[in-house]
């Protein structure tokens, strides 16, 4: 199960687990690597206003310094209904937290 959480500066992330990452690994929509130090990552933290899926260290990192900036939340909405779209096609059930 895939978790739909928010940060305290209200953007939006998701905890993917590994067997949920390797669906989505399968269809060719995520890698198996943290998109900022480049590890390798079991559970994954995707950020949609970065496009980015960390590490839980990576992205407690980047918690700490997020900015929610206006300007950037049509791209965030945009991966939000892309990644929400490739759950249901790969059959990933998603828990909403916030």
């Amino acid at each position: 199960m895939a978790i739909k959480k928010e940060t305290k500066n209200r953007l939006i992330y998701y905890e993917i687990n590994h067997d949920e990452q390797v669906k989505l690994i399968r269809v060719s929509m995520f890698g198996n690597r943290c998109d900022s130090c480049g590890s390798k990552i079991e559970k994954v933290f995707y950020v949609p206003v970065l496009n980015w899926g960390m590490c839980e260290g990576c992205f407690r990192d980047w918690e700490q310094r997020a900015v929610r900036y206006e300007e950037d939340m049509w791209f965030s909405d945009e991966n939000i209904r892309w990644i929400e779209r490739v759950f249901v096609q790969v059959g990933i059930q998603l828990d909403v937290k916030c």
